[in-house]
């Protein structure tokens, strides 16, 4: 199987991306809208305080992870 894109952890927007044990830190991120290629979950919240909405795309029933006028650099986690 071939893929045709760029390899990257994004739907929308650019950036580079860190994963981690309950986190994802994003860095040079530019857009007006950040669409990560990480399931939504209740409870997430970013560090500094960003809009994160769930995005459903095609048949998949659980809804992309979408950041609303992202902050350069940010950290997303489960929790308070």
């Amino acid at each position: 199987m071939k893929v045709h894109q760029p390899l990257n952890w994004f739907l929308k927007g650019k950036g580079d991306l860190k994963t981690d044990l309950n986190r994802i830190h994003g860095s040079n991120i530019s857009g007006d809208e950040a669409v990560l290629k990480y399931h939504w979950t209740e409870g997430l919240v970013s560090d500094p305080p960003a809009t994160i909405v769930p995005e459903k795309l095609l048949d998949d029933p659980i809804p992309f992870i979408k950041i609303l006028h992202p902050p350069p650099e940010f950290t997303l986690r489960i929790g308070r």
